[in-house]
């Protein structure tokens, strides 16, 4: 992946073995792992990349953290406001509460 080379670019490290790895939606794991009854007050994705990708496998009726946090990398605030990720969370409700140098962090607009 560009991940991947980008990283290995950079370092005198190399990949010795690629592993597969079973992916599931958000929405899933939460049904699985989240007690009944449970509120999540804080979520914080980081999948490299693909965080639009987890975002948009959820099912933000039966699961709304009050706070979420993505990864924008290398992207500048007046970009990330108008990213993908920023226009999909805005689409669910959430408004964007703050920034760190590569984290969007988003607030649910009901609470």
């Amino acid at each position: 992946s560009s991940v991947v080379e980008e990283r290995l670019a950079n370092t005198s490290y190399k990949v010795v073995k690629k592993e597969g790895v079973c992916v599931e939606r958000l929405d899933s794991l939460l049904s699985k792992y989240l007690p009944d009854g449970q509120t999540i007050d804080f979520l914080s994705i980081d999948v490299e990349g693909l965080d639009l990708a987890v975002l948009r496998s959820n099912d933000w009726h039966l699961f709304r953290p009050k706070c979420v946090l993505a990864e924008v990398l290398n992207t500048p605030l007046d970009e990330a406001i108008k990213s993908d990720l920023s226009i999909f969370m805005l689409s669910q409700g959430y408004s964007l509460y703050a920034r760190t140098y590569n984290t969007l962090i988003f607030r649910d607009k009901s609470q």
